[in-house]
């Protein structure tokens, strides 16, 4: 068990400094070569290789194997020496003294009887440590010959790897860790030259296990020879064992060719997954640089969707925030340039009106100018507040939490209040819910309400006295609809998608002039589809095909 874990562990120390030398490797070839090998292919590379590696420590446990392969032939040896101990019994004689020894010559022809057909020395010893008995040696006219097949020099392994100098394939496959007692034999064999020999005239029965200097396996049991429980003998088997060496190489070599098949089908199949998912990578990265580097407009992102994987979502996603991105530059473009015209036209009047209020002396008329500066200034305010309200509108609909909404509970509390503060234009409200379908959708409670507001304020305004404002809710297609209808003169049909563009007003009375900056209905265009939602107006018509009011439905998706 010592020599077993004495060879394990010399077995892990050279398995360790190969595997330490394949990665050291990889590591200076990689940064050799990263310009076209990207850190994600090394990481696929050293995952997939280091997990194949793991197989590959099947090597130092193959001398495991090979320890019971000694094992059974061992028992083996123990078997049949028990056997041949027996027969040998019937050689033993008495002197005159009454002590038992073995007939040299009887014991000799049965030694050589019984290892005729097989490949086992056995060697026989007497008590005082003399060799009787020998299966290698053959009686001749000449004197005794001695046996011996001649050495088989092992084919020289050709190395295929650069490996460093002091590692070998050779000793990685197990040649040099055995660190077993070295065979040897004397001219004169004697007992105590063996110690499974030494201690089977105690009536034990060992074994060894021995190496040659070709580096083969000599198996030895040593047995006692027992009459009636009195040793008179011990009987010695051997075995060279190269079967067990070769089977064991064999072994390594077979998972070697294994390893090495895998690892370049790993390797392939690395590079190619790596291809697969560090290119694209690559790509899309360059093209977010080119983005972020101001070239927009002129960057196309590759379209990866083809793929059906991650790759082709990420693709589709940067593809979309891209025209996004410049959707919104674009928007921010035209807004400022809107912005700048609308506050314009106001300046523009105050300035004529403050160098006209230089030259009239006329009291009323200087008066009327100042009505005319302080209706631009209000208009001003009410512009830049709108336009205030506009710029912050996208990043507080990004940042706030959405929460559910009762319709029915919403709505109700909605036309309180607007009753409450629009009393005195004598314009009525309807509202329509539907008795036993409760609706609730998801979003910002007050930009819902902002929205309503806008819509509300805007049928006021157009509005004739003692009319009526409905309002209708239901539940169509998975979605929340509701109207809001007055029954004023109604949107020129050419004008249904014009009047949510910023800015746009189509108020022909005078006294309306200015007190609309018109971005109240684009305000509510963008809240509504910031909430999934759409928003369209149209008119009410009468059988005849007259006009009834106007109406502006919004669908919200219901919960």
């Amino acid at each position: 068990m010592i020599n077993f874990l004495r060879n394990l562990s010399d077995s892990a120390v050279s398995g360790l400094r190969i595997l330490g030398d394949i990665l050291r490797r990889l590591w200076n070839f990689s940064h050799r070569r990263r310009p076209r090998f990207s850190a994600l292919t090394i990481r696929i590379l050293v995952i997939n290789v280091g997990a194949l590696l793991i197989p590959l420590f099947g090597f130092l446990w193959v001398d495991q194997y090979r320890q019971s392969l000694i094992d059974v032939e061992i028992s083996s040896l123990e078997s049949e020496g028990k056997i041949i101990a027996v027969a040998l019994g019937t050689a033993v004689a008495q002197d005159q003294n009454g002590n038992e020894f073995l007939r040299p010559n009887q014991t000799n022809f049965l030694v050589q009887l019984l290892t005729k057909e097989t490949s086992t020395r056995v060697r026989v010893f007497q008590p005082n440590s003399a060799i009787i008995a020998d299966s290698r040696e053959l009686k001749s006219p000449g004197g005794p010959i001695f046996v011996e097949e001649l050495p088989v020099r092992p084919p020289p392994i050709k190395p295929t790897f650069d490996v460093p100098d002091d590692v070998s394939w050779w000793s990685f496959l197990g040649r040099s860790q055995r660190k077993l007692p070295l065979y040897s034999e004397a001219l004169t064999q004697k007992a105590d030259h063996y110690s499974e020999v030494s201690g089977a005239f105690y009536g034990d029965v060992g074994h060894s296990v021995r190496i040659t200097k070709n580096s083969h396996l000599i198996l030895s049991v040593g047995i006692p020879v027992q009459r009636y429980r009195q040793v008179v003998g011990a009987l010695m088997l051997s075995k060279v064992t190269r079967e067990i060496d070769e089977e064991v190489q064999n072994i390594r070599k077979v998972i070697l060719q294994i390893f090495l098949v895998a690892l370049t089908i790993t390797i392939v199949l690395s590079l190619y997954l790596s291809g697969t998912i560090a290119y694209p990578i690559r790509r899309l990265a360059q093209a977010a640089d080119q983005v972020r580097l101001g070239n927009a407009e002129e960057v196309e992102i590759p379209d990866f969707t083809h793929r059906r994987d991650e790759i082709g979502d990420l693709s589709l996603a940067l593809r979309e925030m891209t025209a996004t991105l410049l959707a919104r530059m674009t928007a921010i473009e035209r807004f400022g340039a809107d912005v700048s015209h609308e506050i314009k036209n106001p300046l523009t009047s105050v300035r004529s009106a403050l160098e006209t209020l230089e030259l009239i002396k006329d009291p009323e008329k200087q008066k009327k100018l100042i009505a005319i500066m302080n209706q631009d200034v209000q208009r001003l305010d009410r512009l830049i507040t709108d336009i205030s309200d506009a710029s912050r509108l996208d990043a507080e609909l990004s940042r706030a939490g959405k929460e559910v909404v009762n319709v029915h509970e919403f709505l109700n509390a909605l036309i309180e209040t607007q009753e409450l503060i629009s009393h005195e234009n004598s314009v009525g409200f309807a509202l329509s819910l539907p008795e036993h379908d409760l609706l609730w959708v998801q979003g910002i409670e007050g930009r819902l309400g902002q929205v309503f507001r806008n819509l509300i304020g805007n049928a006021l305004s157009f509005s004739p006295p003692h009319s009526t404002i409905s309002l209708i809710a239901e539940r169509r297609s998975g979605f929340v609809e509701i109207q809001v209808c007055d029954q004023g003169p109604g949107i020129p049909e050419d004008k249904f998608d014009k009047i949510f563009n910023r800015f746009f007003t189509d108020r022909p009375e005078p006294e309306s002039f200015g007190n609309n900056s018109g971005l109240g209905l684009s305000i509510s265009k963008q809240i509504v589809e910031a909430h999934g939602g759409t928003i369209k107006a149209t008119n009410l018509y009468s059988p005849e095909g007259d006009i009834l009011g106007a109406c502006f439905i919004i669908r919200l998706p219901s919960l």
